[in-house]
């Protein structure tokens, strides 16, 4: 069964209670008016952050058990299902002829109770049930999850990669990394540095102090794709384009990517492949961003690439919601209950092990 959805007419009624539906909504009515295709394209309705919709959820897994609105349903020609929500909000949830959960109608107590039946009349069905734009949107939103959720694992592959470098003795490890370009996945070899001891460079770059190198090198120069899937990956972690260079090989047989990242960064994507899932959280992405944190803190591998790739907000392991594509944007330590629940900096930077002396 998928994830319940609003259709774009109870869209607009739940844009009346929910700043989440209004913002949706909004957006729907600029593409509107801008004369696009769809209004819903590019809307993530089956996450919107929505008190009704979350009950509808519920409601939807549980239904079985969920006696349906005797005068909706009624009048409807099939079951109806009515939705409670915090300050005497209702919604009208049907299940199309796929079994998909549907929110159709929105309105507070009153209004529900006393316009419900007559507003999903069998007879005017066509004016409340899903219609092909509904349809198409959610077509179109699986599609952007899918790709979503391929790029998520791409980069939890690449964090151990980098890890496996960091643990390297000499800070270097060859690796096969999956990766896309064009919507191909494609494995790519590569070489992996993470260069604590490149002052000189950074002199010579006029770049501040207290950043390592991650030098990715393919051993192909000559794949096109593979070098644009290579810089995708690159870009998750240095999105500063200043701090990032390319070049090629001595002996031309091999391409560089070279990202100039802070100690935490590393720490961040270390202690991310050590951390236990379902530590933290993940949260909607229509939520309201958390403001811009002093540290850097530490999740787990899946929640650090979700908020990369999709810019969401994650629960750190010390408990506070933060950006991580806002992370790089300032030289930030690492938060030290993070570091205190799980030590990672210090292992790598100050051990012998680590190749940092």
């Amino acid at each position: 069964m998928r994830p319940v959805r609003p259709t774009l007419k109870a869209l607009k009624q739940l844009a009346n209670y929910s700043d989440a539906a209004k913002q949706a909504w909004d957006e729907a009515h600029r593409k509107y008016a801008a004369g696009e295709e769809n209004p819903l394209f590019g809307l993530t309705l089956s996450q919107l952050d929505d008190e009704l919709l979350r009950s509808a959820s519920k409601v939807s897994a549980e239904y079985v058990h969920t006696n349906p609105h005797k005068a909706a349903s009624q009048a409807a020609g099939r079951n109806v299902y009515e939705i409670r929500a915090a300050g005497g909000l209702r919604a009208a949830l049907i299940f199309d002829e796929e079994g998909d959960p549907w929110v159709v109608f929105a309105a507070s107590h009153d209004e529900f109770h006393s316009q419900v039946a007559g507003q999903l009349q069998k007879s005017h069905s066509s004016d409340w049930l899903p219609k092909n734009v509904d349809y198409v949107a959610r077509t179109k939103e699986e599609a952007i999850e899918q790709a979503e959720k391929v790029e998520v694992s791409l980069i939890q592959d690449f964090f151990e990669a980098v890890k496996c470098a960091v643990s390297a003795e000499g800070g270097t490890v060859e690796c096969s990394v999956p990766t896309i370009a064009h919507t191909v996945i494609k494995y790519i070899q590569l070489s992996i540095t993470v260069d604590a001891s490149a002052d000189f460079l950074l002199e010579e770059s006029g770049r501040e102090e207290g950043l390592l190198l991650l030098d990715v090198s393919l051993t192909d120069p000559g794949d096109t794709l593979a070098k644009e899937g290579l810089l995708r990956l690159v870009n998750y972690l240095q999105p500063d384009e200043s701090k990032v260079d390319f070049r090629q090989g001595c002996d031309y047989q091999t391409y560089h990517v070279e990202a100039w990242l802070t100690e935490a960064r590393i720490a961040q994507i270390v202690a991310a492949t050590v951390s236990e899932t379902g530590v933290a959280e993940a949260v909607c992405q229509m939520r309201k961003s958390p403001p811009a944190q002093a540290v850097l803190h530490y999740t787990d591998k899946t929640l650090l690439a979700q908020g990369l790739v999709l810019g969401r907000s994650v629960r750190g392991l010390c408990g506070k919601w933060f950006v991580p594509t806002q992370d790089e944007s300032c030289g930030k330590s690492v938060c030290p209950h993070c570091e205190g629940i799980q030590p990672v900096i210090k292992g790598i930077f100050q051990s012998p092990e680590s190749g940092s002396e």
